[in-house]
């Protein structure tokens, strides 16, 4: 019950603040709320990056970071659906979550048409 009650509360902040479901995503728990510590905190500080060992990326950085691999995701999957946009159709999780975002419970005749078009792909 917790758990579904905290997944309700991630996914919602996440829609509202794309940054911040992405560090929680690319992050894992534990590294995800340090890290969100610690920019919250002011900790990170943005500068010029030295080199592969030098100190954790300023608050710029980090969100700059989590951006590019947000883009870097998004290239990718429509790579893979340029020939047949049809594809994304057959993954559940995007259906479910159009869904949430379009609010098509609510407009009958919105989810409807998402029920027809599955039908019509199976």
């Amino acid at each position: 019950m917790i758990e579904e009650e905290y997944g309700h509360a991630r996914t919602a902040a996440s829609l509202r603040h794309p940054a911040l479901g992405a560090i929680l995503d690319d992050e894992g728990m534990a590294m995800a709320s340090e890290s969100l510590q610690r920019l919250a905190s002011g900790e990170l500080k943005s500068g010029p990056r030295r080199g592969r060992y030098s100190d954790p990326p300023g608050t710029a950085a980090m969100i700059g970071q989590v951006l590019d691999s947000r883009q870097a995701s998004i290239d990718k999957v429509r790579a893979k659906v340029a020939d047949d946009p049809e594809k994304l159709w057959s993954i559940d999780s995007i259906v479910r979550l159009t869904r949430v975002a379009m609010d098509t419970k609510s407009k009958t005749m919105a989810d409807k048409l998402v029920d027809d078009k599955l039908a019509e792909l199976n």
